[in-house]
């Protein structure tokens, strides 16, 4: 398959401002399956979410794609197409996954070996993991870039980040605890050691 070989400048674009989930901005994350693995890097990343019926996500989505697409052409040829490559587009609408906040959506997942700079909208560096949440709106400045390795795809890597705005943080797809314990919350706790014998 023909590649583009040498140095060439990296097109970058901002996202628009999204909600974003399974974040690791401040510290890089591996996941279970890699720690013992010496040849994996661990990355800085997050998943945005553009709302599908959210015509500025949708516009900042289509960017994004054809960011996705020049950089398809340019790592494997005129004929990427006819290639069964890897997305990095999943549109919950056919995915179905149950995650907070994930239905009606299309999410992304964009990442980095390089800690990124996060700023709020003062300008201000945001250097705490509580300075921004899982659920909380942001923008990035994201590239496409090409792999072939254990398979052929396009990955969107993350740049840096301004935070925009506070929101619920997400409950990552986990059960409510309130539900769980809501038969045994509401009992008081009994300083009599007997009922345990």
């Amino acid at each position: 398959m023909a590649k583009t070989k040498g140095k060439k400048k990296r097109e970058e674009i901002v996202t628009a401002a999204v909600r974003h989930q399974f974040s690791s901005l401040f510290a890089p994350h591996t996941p279970p399956d890699k720690v013992n693995d010496p040849t994996f890097t661990p990355k800085y990343e997050a998943v945005l979410l553009f709302d599908n019926n959210n015509p500025e996500h949708m516009e900042s989505l289509k960017e994004l794609k054809v960011l996705a697409a020049k950089e398809a052409e340019s790592f494997f040829g005129a004929d990427w197409r006819d290639m069964d490559l890897r997305s990095p587009f999943r549109n919950n609408d056919d995915e179905g996954k149950t995650y907070d906040g994930y239905e009606g959506h299309t999410f992304v997942r964009v990442s980095t070996k390089f800690k990124p700079t996060i700023i709020n909208l003062a300008g201000k560096a945001l250097v705490m993991p509580d300075d921004v949440k899982s659920g909380d709106w942001i923008r990035c400045k994201v590239h496409a870039w090409g792999y072939d390795k254990k398979s052929d795809g396009i990955n969107i890597g993350l740049g840096n980040v301004l935070f925009v705005k506070e929101d619920v943080a997400f409950s990552g797809g986990g059960s409510d605890a309130a539900e769980d314990f809501a038969d045994f919350t509401a009992e008081k706790s009994s300083d009599d050691a007997s009922e345990f014998m």
